[in-house]
């Protein structure tokens, strides 16, 4: 959360507490503060202040921040890096610990480095690129994208160690993203460890049995590695697994996979 963020979450708590305060009572001691009439007006000029930059200033750097970096990833959208990047950097003026620019600049980086021709140019590109992810994780320690794009970075510049251990510090965190599993698997394979693939794919089914790319996952790496009748029992759980939930398969892959495994038994 942004300074302003929290400041309208202790003015709440502040209104909040007020309201649910215990009232009065005879016995409670009573204390009297008398202030000077130049104290008691700074007081109050400073608690205006206060509340008018909160409510006011606060909130239309934040709206500010929001919409340039909005337009910002329209343009990234349409192809235009150039004016993404300027529109990204106008969000920085106004919030420079805002996430979602960081994030966008670093993906404006690795889109450069994608199609740099020069091998320093394109060294480059990615270097910017894995700075502006990580200054977008510092902005937000908890945020899953910037995470998942710095290593998808790391993968394309074939630094497959430091992605991996990215992957696990991220299962470390986020345990309970299945995404995050599949992700391990997927590298393992790009490292050529395709029977080590095995093993994230078997938790990502036990962890969460509904998630069909779990099933694919650990059915393609049978295949490739020729245990096709482990790889067509794979298959054939997913579609257990879907018949037992009343759901039909949304990927309309998992029986040609069966009868094609069949088919060559």
């Amino acid at each position: 959360f942004t300074f302003h963020e929290w400041s309208h979450r202790l003015v709440l708590l502040g209104f909040v507490t007020y309201a649910l305060r215990e009232r009065k009572t005879e016995d409670d001691l009573k204390t009297t503060f008398f202030f000077t009439r130049r104290a008691f007006s700074g007081a109050v000029l400073v608690i205006v202040l206060f509340i008018g930059w909160v409510l006011g200033v606060g909130a239309l750097q934040d709206c500010l921040a929001r919409i340039y970096d909005f337009h910002a990833v329209r343009f990234q959208q349409q192809g235009n890096l150039e004016q993404a990047e300027i529109l990204a950097h106008s969000s920085f003026q106004y919030r420079s610990n805002f996430m979602d620019p960081w994030e966008l600049v670093g993906g404006i980086e690795d889109t450069r480095a994608g199609i740099a021709k020069d091998p320093a140019e394109r060294e480059k590109h990615f270097s910017l690129a894995d700075e502006y992810f990580q200054k977008a994780i510092q902005c937000s320690p908890y945020a899953y994208d910037p995470r998942e794009n710095q290593i998808k970075s790391l993968i394309k510049r074939g630094r497959f160690h430091q992605a991996l251990d990215l992957q696990n510090e991220l299962i470390r965190k986020g345990p309970e993203m299945p995404d995050n599993y599949w992700g391990l698997g997927s590298i393992l394979i790009k490292m050529g460890l395709v029977k080590e693939a095995i093993a994230p794919a078997q938790q990502l089914i036990d962890k969460f049995p509904i998630y069909l790319p779990g099933y694919f996952l650990k059915a393609q790496i049978l295949e490739t590695l020729g245990r096709k009748n482990e790889a067509l029992r794979v298959y054939e759980d997913a579609q257990e697994m879907l018949n037992i939930i009343h759901v039909s398969d949304p990927s309309g892959q998992i029986e040609p996979n069966i009868l094609k495994l069949k088919s060559q038994k």
